[in-house]
C-alpha cells in the first residue's frame, strides 16, 4: 500500500531513533492538480513513530503495545516533487516514555514532524499522538 502511495522508508539508525520517510510523486498519488494527494502525506505520517517506539523498547527490555492515537496535518503548499519527513525520537523522550510506562503503565508521546524537500522547503506539518501501554 505504502508503494502504491509513493511512501519509500529511508535507513534507520541502530536504536531506531532516526528514519526519514520519503514521498514521491507519482501518477498513482497525485490529485487534480497534480500535486501529491493528502492522504498520502497523512499515510506517511501515521505508522512509523510508533514502530520506531515499538523497537526501541524492544531494545530496551521493554514489551509494549504501541500505536498512532491521532494525526492531523497542516497543509501549507502543494508538493509537487520529492519530500520527506524525518522522524527522530530522542533519548529524552525515550526515558521520559520508560518512566511514565512503569509509573503509570501507559504514555502518549506528541510530535511534530515538517514534511519537507532538500532545501528545507516545508509543504506541511503533521501532529502525531503515539499511544504505548506497557504489558504486565
Amino acid at each position: 500500500m505504502f508503494l502504491l502511495n509513493g511512501i519509500w522508508m529511508g535507513m534507520w539508525t541502530n536504536q531506531y531513533s532516526r528514519l526519514r520517510v520519503y514521498l514521491i510523486r507519482q501518477p498513482l498519488n497525485i490529485n487534480g492538480a497534480f500535486s501529491i494527494f493528502g492522504g498520502s502525506i497523512a499515510s506517511a505520517a501515521d505508522p512509523f513513530l510508533p514502530l520506531m517506539y515499538k523497537l526501541a523498547m524492544l531494545q530496551r527490555g521493554m514489551n509494549i503495545s504501541v500505536w498512532t492515537k491521532s494525526v492531523a496535518v497542516r497543509f501549507i503548499k502543494p508538493i509537487d516533487k520529492l519530500a520527506f519527513f524525518d522522524y527522530v525520537i530522542t533519548e529524552t523522550e525515550l526515558n521520559t516514555a520508560i518512566a511514565h510506562l512503569n509509573e503509570k503503565g501507559k504514555h502518549v508521546e506528541i510530535h511534530h514532524i515538517n514534511c519537507i524537500d532538500r532545501n528545507n522547503v516545508v509543504y506541511a506539518i503533521a501532529e502525531v499522538h503515539t499511544y504505548m501501554k506497557l504489558h504486565s
